[in-house]
This record gives C-alpha cells, structure tokens and sequence, in this order.
C-alpha cells in the first residue's frame, strides 16, 4: 500500500463490503508486534487495521483483521470478492485463517472427541490439552475444548461446544482449525482461486474439508507405523463422511539456496571442470586450490548466510 489514500480507500471498501463502521487516527503510532504509524481505533463488528508509512522505496503496509462477526455478516460471494480484489490491487496475502466447522446435530459428542485424545488415538497433531472452564455461579454449566496441537505452531485444531461459549445463540459442537504464516497464505490463496461462480459451494466444501483434513482418529493401540492401515475410529469415519471429505494440507518442500547452488554447480560447471582436470594433468591441484581462495575472498553478506544456515541443516542431517 504505498500510500495513505489508498490505506483509507481500503478501509472504506471493508466499510461497504462487511457493513461495518470503523473509527481510526492513520497517524496515532503504536506497537503490536512491530510498530505501526497509525492504526484503527474501534469498530461495530470487530474489525482493526493498522498502518505503517513507506520507508525509502519500501511501500507502505496496511494490517487488516477481520473477526468471525464480521465474515458472518455477509455472504459467501461478498467476502470472497472482497479478498480476491485485495490480492489484485494490491498484493494481500494471509497471515492467519480461521476456519469454522459447526456440527448442528451434535452425532459426535465432545466427550467422545476428548476420549480420543486421551487414549491417543489421532494423527496428524503431535500433541493434545483438554480444558474445562466453568462459572462459580453456574457450576453445571461447564465449557470444554478440545485441542490438538501446539499454540506456538502454524495449525491448531480445537473442538468446543459452541452452544455452551455463545450462550445458546449457536446450539453446536465446533471443530475449529486455525492456520498462520505460510500455511495461511497457501489455503487462502487456493480459496480465492475458486471461481465466483462456485464459490457459494464449493468454497464451502474445500474449507469443511480442510478442517476434517488436519486432525485423524484411528486405533493406534497396535505397532503399525502405517497411518493408512490403521483402522479409522467408527464416528470419524462417519463424521468425515458427512462432511463430504477430508483436505489434507501439503506446503511444498523448502529447498535451500544451498542446495540450488549445488544442482547449479552439477548441471553447469562439473562437464567443465571435468574436462578442465583432464587438460591440466598434474597442475589441476594447484588451479583448483587457486580458485577456492579466489572465491573465498570474493564472499559478500549473501555467502556468508548461506554458509551459516547451511553448516547447521548439514550438521544435523
């Protein structure tokens, strides 16, 4: 966002679009994460943005959240068009997803996910926590969520009972699963690829699938390493059944500036220099070892982190 009219013409847009009313001072400076030279103030329906001002020739930024309160408030349609014109206009991209599941039938009682978790029978999650919160005033009515996996990492599935944390208002059990940072992005992205004219469905399937995705139950009582041969839990099976599928999620594969350098290296230079020991004979040595000091005192800031980085990922390799 490179300048502030166009923060405001944006801020404006999810005004209109979300059917909100945001007060906000572009120049009141404050820090969240990082700092901010300006940033919203209040809102109806939740939504806060904050605004940093350009820096040389890096543009300005504008951090946008956007609450459940609001995304509800309008269709399916309205929020994807909103977002696929933030990515075109202007680069947007996603740092934190969360998407909601909400079991209106309630087939799978909490207590038969939390069981699960206890005895160990789930994948794709390393780690599981149960809490209980209740009022002192209304001891009967107690709340329970279910997480499987780390606060600290980049997806986290949690089931709660909806009808317990809102009130009433929303009589379900919920399977929540929160995304950030590159995985984010990566559905986020995919999301906004669909089609507007397939959205209101399909767009509602590939996130329901999503979260059936990121967490599985089987019996994991046996030493079977095969998470394909192990037998799915019956209510899972059912559960994902009706949602009409699961979505696994795949980051593709990091590969380091190490690495790139060295195919580089085999498919440019190795025929070369093959053929370059084979003219030298005996002075291959001494042309070698020329050229790795010639490059050694040829190193910038940039080869000196690859090599730092690197050392670290080979060692413990």
């Amino acid at each position: 966002v490179s300048v502030l009219a166009d923060a405001h013409r944006i801020v404006s847009l999810a005004e209109d679009v979300l059917v909100d009313c945001i007060t906000s001072d572009a120049y009141a400076a404050t820090v969240m994460g990082r700092s901010w030279a300006g940033h919203s103030k209040s809102s109806v329906r939740g939504i806060r943005f904050w605004w940093a001002s350009p820096k040389g020739s890096k543009p300005g930024e504008l951090y946008i959240s956007v609450p459940g309160a609001a995304l509800g408030n309008v269709s399916h349609l309205e929020a994807h068009d909103f977002f696929c014109y933030l990515r075109c206009a202007y680069g947007f991209e996603c740092s934190r997803i969360d998407i909601a599941l909400d079991d209106y039938t309630r087939s799978t009682p909490l207590e038969t996910v939390a069981d699960a978790a206890r005895k160990g029978n789930y994948a794709y999650a390393r780690s599981h926590r149960i809490y209980e919160s209740a009022k002192r005033s209304d001891s009967e009515l107690v709340g329970k969520t279910v997480y499987f996996g780390s606060p600290a990492s980049d997806k986290l599935v949690r089931v709660y009972d909806k009808t317990v944390e809102s009130g009433g208002a929303i009589d379900a059990i919920r399977w929540e699963l929160q995304l950030r940072k590159s995985k984010a992005n990566l559905v986020c992205s995919a999301w906004l690829d669909i089609e507007p004219r397939r959205i209101d469905r399909a767009g509602a399937e590939f996130l329901a699938s999503l979260v059936t995705g990121s967490v599985h139950f089987c019996d994991r009582t046996t030493e079977e390493k095969n998470l394909d041969r192990l037998p799915v839990l019956d209510w899972w099976g059912e559960f994902v059944l009706r949602v009409g599928g699961a979505v696994k999620i795949c980051m593709p594969k990091k590969v380091s500036l190490f690495e790139t350098s060295l195919k580089w290296l085999r498919s440019q230079v190795s025929p070369t220099w093959a053929m370059a020991r084979r003219i030298l004979g005996d002075a291959y040595q001494v042309v070698h070892y020329a050229l790795l000091e010639e490059g050694e005192a040829r190193f910038n800031s940039r080869h000196t982190a690859i090599i730092a980085r690197a050392s670290g990922e080979w060692a413990t390799a």
